[in-house]
């Protein structure tokens, strides 16, 4: 339970599938980390975040567990295009 001076924690993650991409769409897509972070402080959450891409299984249990150990509140989980489900689906049954 929060007390009300206390800011929520959002865990943010960026998805993307590891398919074969052209590498400026990949920094597309990376490029969202950042405004995606700055919106949500914004609001006046407190943005929990890896600053990287979630790309497959392996990124998934990752962030799962670097964000399920900085106690996150809620998790965001930002498709920046296609994404597989197993890898959200991971980062949510971790956190």
């Amino acid at each position: 339970m929060l007390n009300r001076n206390e800011k929520i924690k959002v865990g943010l993650i960026v998805t993307m599938s590891e398919d074969v991409w052209p590498e400026d769409f990949v920094a597309l897509v990376a490029g969202f980390i950042k405004p995606a972070t700055e919106l949500l402080e914004k609001l006046g959450f407190e943005v929990i975040c890896k600053g990287n891409l979630c790309r497959d299984i392996k990124d998934a249990r990752e962030h799962g567990n670097f964000l399920r150990d900085n106690n996150i509140d809620v998790l965001v989980n930002h498709v920046g295009t296609w994404t597989y489900a197993n890898d959200s689906i991971a980062v949510s049954q971790i956190v």
